[in-house]
């Protein structure tokens, strides 16, 4: 009996994060992109809570209508210059094209098509080749320009492929080492992808539509890619951490500890094309400019760039601001308030201002950069402010949780996951032996919390962090931490990086999880629903104080990881066992470990 209300209470806390997602707990759209029309004056707004589009009308600032085009709508733009617009579908991994009439703000649709999974940003070249980010599934799609000229705008989907003429054959797949987020198309030949969470990046050979070379950046959270065509650079920003030093007050204080930048490399700079498809080399920057100085008040977690003729316009997800400086000497024009959680910027519209994301307020802001302001708002949905998890989110994901303005919760745990690098929190009560910085998708399956699994609840645990890693101001309400706990009670693991789809496939995982049980792994991973254990354990590992009984992590969504075990010894999930041998009875043949990491990487 004792057992199968422990089962119950697990599966309860499974289903948990499905439920609260599905009740979107006061926000009904969540916007994370927003699109232009050709004449500027009609903006198309989407977001993950929402299958709609919802079309904005500029001059009167108001919303015309919501459109059903899909399921989970995560990015929009505008591809050449007509008003076709390419949509993904986050929830359907599908790619929508819609065609919008700008007179009465009609959307017809034109086809859809399937995309590898978990589709989130979308990129457009000049002469209207597509790029499409699936996140999960760590793929870059490539839509060819040439499917722009037959696709017939006045017919359905079906319609289109009666005619011989089939979406996926102008699509190219290609899988990348890392979680990709943003893309930018360099010239006719190459495409830039990011990391979405490390500080990797890798070029793409149009023509061949192969990875032509790697190379990464020190830093994490690459945002806003940006061409500054006259000075042939790129610009982006990023965070850099100073992984050996204690989240201290005075580490934070002094700027030390992390800094959000924004920095260029030169085009010139660029790495040839290399035939392995190792990381490459380690690229330093041409330009980096302190964004916490600069704004003064720190500039927690920049999420987007928009280059004008004289000015740079810079998002700043984590204060709710728009910091403008000048192009050439990147000094501060101005800052302006925005809308919770600004992500992304769109435009200019008919009038020569731009479009803000708002993700946070369910809310778009449209604000002239010259003048600064007034901002005009437009609300995309009645907001129920009463939710916990509502606030709770907010809360992650704003720099007022810290002592400087400077970093959020989800500075390293980026939207909700991990910027995969190492930090010195006192989470194990220790000062000088840094720690991996876990996900926490899916932590509530997890049954202790910390590395050395001293903190019995979520909420300790939000507490300790929001003391000793976010230096948590005097005037942050209590209620701030079991806020935060019921919002990352809502969030799921992330999806399996694998998934067994042939007969093959099928027979390879269920090899790998008989491996798992007879290897033992299950003594401290238990299945099937959380993975790990009630204790900490010594698996044959010690940090640099000493410490030898660790935590086991869950094993859920562990193929997303970037490092493993406590100190990131482990650079891939391979290595775990082939190079740490980690709690291993025997020696593995290649075929059996190649089975096992599949089982391991589709959970």
């Amino acid at each position: 009996m004792d057992r199968f209300w422990k089962l119950l209470v697990a599966l309860l806390v499974l289903l948990l994060p499905i439920a609260a997602r599905g009740a979107n707990y006061g926000l009904e759209v969540r916007p994370t992109s927003a699109a232009v029309s050709s004449d500027g004056k009609t903006i198309l707004v989407v977001g993950p809570s929402s299958g709609a589009v919802h079309v904005i009308d500029v001059a009167e600032a108001r919303k015309l209508k919501s459109i059903d085009v899909g399921q989970s709508l995560t990015a929009i733009a505008r591809v050449g210059d007509s008003d076709l617009f390419a949509i993904t579908d986050g929830k359907a991994s599908e790619l929508v094209f819609a065609k919008l009439t700008p007179r009465d703000g009609a959307l017809t649709l034109v086809a859809r098509t399937r995309l590898a999974r978990s589709p989130h940003k979308i990129a457009v070249s000049k002469r209207g080749d597509i790029a499409i980010s699936s996140l999960w599934q760590r793929t870059i799609s490539i839509v060819d320009a040439s499917l722009l000229a037959k696709l017939d705008v006045n017919s359905a989907a079906e319609n289109l492929q009666s005619n011989g003429l089939s979406l996926r054959n102008f699509i190219t797949e290609i899988a990348l080492p890392f979680n990709p987020g943003e893309a930018l198309f360099i010239d006719a030949s190459r495409l830039l992808v990011a990391d979405h969470f490390g500080g990797d990046y890798a070029i793409i050979d149009l023509a061949n539509k192969t990875i032509a070379t790697r190379f990464a950046v020190d830093g994490h959270q690459l945002r806003g890619l940006t061409l500054d065509e006259r000075e042939s650079r790129i610009l982006f920003t990023r965070q850099l951490l100073d992984e050996t030093l204690p989240t201290s007050l005075e580490h934070q204080m002094s700027g030390k500890l992390l800094q959000n930048q924004l920095c260029a490399i030169k085009l010139s700079s660029l790495p040839a094309v290399i035939s392995s498809k190792d990381a490459g080399q380690r690229l330093e920057p041409s330009l980096v400019v302190n964004l916490d100085k600069t704004l003064a008040s720190g500039a927690a977690d920049p999420s987007s760039l928009v280059l004008t003729k004289n000015q740079l316009l810079i998002t700043l997800a984590g204060r709710d601001e728009l910091l403008i400086l000048a192009r050439d000497t990147f000094s501060k024009n101005a800052s302006i308030p925005l809308g919770k959680r600004p992500l992304s910027i769109a435009g200019p519209t008919a009038d020569g201002r731009f479009v803000v994301v708002d993700n946070l307020s369910d809310s778009i802001s449209i604000v002239d950069s010259e003048q600064s302001w007034p901002r005009e708002s437009v609300q995309l949905s009645t907001i129920d402010e009463a939710w916990p998890q509502l606030k709770g989110e907010r809360l992650f994901y704003s720099g007022a949780t810290s002592a400087t303005g400077s970093l959020s919760c989800h500075s390293c745990h980026i939207d909700g996951h991990t910027h995969g690098l190492k930090s010195d929190t006192q989470g194990d009560a220790t000062i000088g032996a840094p720690k991996r910085t876990l996900t926490l998708l899916g932590t509530s399956l997890t049954d202790r919390w910390s590395w050395t699994g001293q903190h019995q609840n979520l909420t300790q645990q939000v507490e300790q962090s929001l003391v000793s890693s976010m230096q948590m101001p005097k005037d942050l309400p209590l209620s701030s931490v079991s806020e935060i706990a019921s919002y990352l009670h809502t969030l799921a693991v992330p999806p399996p990086l694998r998934i067994a789809e042939t007969a093959d496939d099928k027979a390879q995982q269920a090899r790998g999880q008989q491996l798992f049980q007879s290897l033992d792994c299950k003594r401290c991973h238990i299945p099937p629903l959380t993975f790990t254990i009630q204790e900490s354990v010594e698996v044959g590992l010690e940090d640099e104080l000493g410490q030898k009984k660790f935590n086991p992590p869950s094993l859920r969504g562990v193929g997303q990881g970037k490092a493993f075990l406590h100190d990131s010894r482990a650079k891939q999930l391979r290595d775990v066992f082939e190079v740490h041998g980690h709690q291993l009875p025997r020696d593995l043949a290649a075929a059996e470990l190649d089975d096992l990491l599949f089982f391991l990487e589709s959970l």
